[in-house]
């Protein structure tokens, strides 16, 4: 289960390291790296941290966590799992 602090973490720290993350994929970063494998491994990690903070906020709808003011205030228990 996704403690207070866990979401924290998730939204104060992803979040910004996901913009980074976008921001380098449209300067297209990977291509001025000259190894293979680490040119692999960023394009790997650019292309699926931006996917982290969208996972926290769908399983914090999903558990209908209210100690977020946006799950509290389009959160319900009453909506089905589809609608949250």
């Amino acid at each position: 289960m996704l403690s207070s602090m866990g979401g924290n973490f998730m939204l104060g720290f992803v979040l910004p390291l996901a913009i980074i993350c976008l921001i380098l994929k449209v300067l297209n970063f990977e291509n001025y790296i000259k190894s293979t494998k680490i040119r692999r491994n960023t394009i790997l990690i650019s292309s699926l941290i931006p996917i982290i903070p969208f996972l926290t906020l769908c399983y914090l709808f999903i558990i209908n966590n209210d100690n977020y003011h946006y799950i509290a205030k389009y959160g319900s228990e009453e909506l089905p799992i589809r609608f949250r």
